[in-house]
């Protein structure tokens, strides 16, 4: 029950995320891609993509506070880089 209540609380922070944030974030724990295939398909650069996930992040953690870091939604995201 935690676990699906943490995953509507994250759908609902990346939503308001911005869209070059929530789609960087799509394609790197969704699809798996790496920040240089990100970078291909957003037409941008790795640093670029590098930092709308470090933000992404960020702002995530900020809004969730400490259900992230208790990992009630941390498993949403994957883990890894960002």
């Amino acid at each position: 029950m935690e676990q699906a209540e943490g995953r509507l609380r994250l759908a609902s922070a990346v939503d308001q995320l911005p869209e070059n944030q929530r789609e960087a974030l799509r394609l790197k724990f969704e699809s798996g891609l790496s920040y240089a295939e990100i970078a291909a398909v957003l037409g941008s650069t790795e640093g670029t993509v590098g930092w709308w996930l470090h933000a992404a992040v960020k702002t995530l953690r900020e809004r969730l506070g400490k259900a992230l870091e208790d990992g009630a939604v941390a498993s949403s995201i994957g883990g890894g880089e960002a």
